[in-house]
């Protein structure tokens, strides 16, 4: 096991990532894993134990079945499918609301994936996804776009795409590009949907967005039951060359909130981070 680890990054960016491959390679980290990787990066053994704590997914085995027994697959008899499976354990959402009622084997989804639209859908994810050159467009003119197209955050506070872009780029550097694939809330699909589809389309947002930001990284946070998205990703990153990594999650919802994925990311426990509240008195 020693030599194995040996080939591990010791980078702290790296520990999920790495607590990730032991669960697929060698099995669930167990305690005595764990202090063998605290030890081959250098961190404080009770700081990876924490970590490993939090995350559902380290301590189960790779081909574990998974019962979804969230709103969606509970009203459709996800727990008469948890009671019907043998060995299956109980999870709140696996990501496949359209499935419902869905269990998965390892990464086998059950039932097979299948993929409809609506009609008022923005993009035709059906359509064709071959690779394209990324436009060279002036910063100016893409936060132009994005004002103009109304485009707002789906997350429930409707921030607007442009002002937010704005902000970024009016930022001292260094930046980084970071893209929340994370969506754990029952019903949000739509991010699964174009990482399946379309992961061209979605490479080439990324190299724009590299672009505007003058960044020379980026990532991709993953949840970890999208093993296709994760697949057809990887790939179209890899095929235009860019610098971005796509990490991995295990198990956690509330990573889909901003800093929580950032904590993640950073391989701590993905815990919301404080916000600093204006000292600005406020007004009778």
């Amino acid at each position: 096991m020693s030599a194995a680890l040996d080939e591990l990054p010791r980078e702290r960016l790296r520990l999920l990532d790495n607590l990730g491959w032991i669960r697929r390679i060698v099995g669930p980290v167990t305690p005595e894993l764990s202090d063998a990787l605290a030890d081959h990066m250098n961190i404080r053994r009770g700081e990876v134990a924490e970590v490993v704590s939090f995350y559902s997914y380290l301590k189960l085995p790779v081909d574990v079945v998974r019962v979804c027994t969230g709103p969606v697959c509970d009203c459709l008899g996800g727990r008469e499918l948890l009671e019907k499976t043998p060995g299956a354990i109980e999870v709140p959402c696996l990501g496949h609301c359209d499935l419902a009622p869905v269990l998965m084997r390892g990464d086998e989804v059950v039932p097979a994936v299948t993929h409809s639209t609506n009609h008022g859908a923005s993009i035709d994810l059906l359509a064709s996804d071959e690779p394209r050159e990324a436009p060279r467009l002036e910063p100016d003119r893409i936060v132009a776009e994005l004002e103009a197209a109304g485009l707002v955050g789906y997350g429930g506070a409707g921030f607007p795409t442009a002002r937010k872009w704005g902000a970024v780029r009016a930022a001292p550097g260094p930046r980084i590009v970071v893209v929340n694939a994370d969506e754990g809330e029952p019903g949000t699909i739509k991010d699964r949907y174009v990482m399946e589809l379309r992961p061209n389309l979605l490479a080439e947002g990324i190299e724009i967005a590299l672009r505007f930001a003058e960044a020379e990284q980026g990532y991709v946070y993953l949840r970890e039951e999208y093993a296709t998205a994760r697949e057809r990703l990887g790939a179209a990153i890899a095929d235009r060359g860019l610098p971005v990594s796509i990490v991995t999650g295990a198990g956690s919802y509330v990573c889909g909130e901003e800093t929580a994925m950032l904590e993640s990311m950073e391989g701590r426990r993905g815990m919301p981070r404080l916000r600093r509240r204006s000292t600005r008195p406020s007004r009778s």
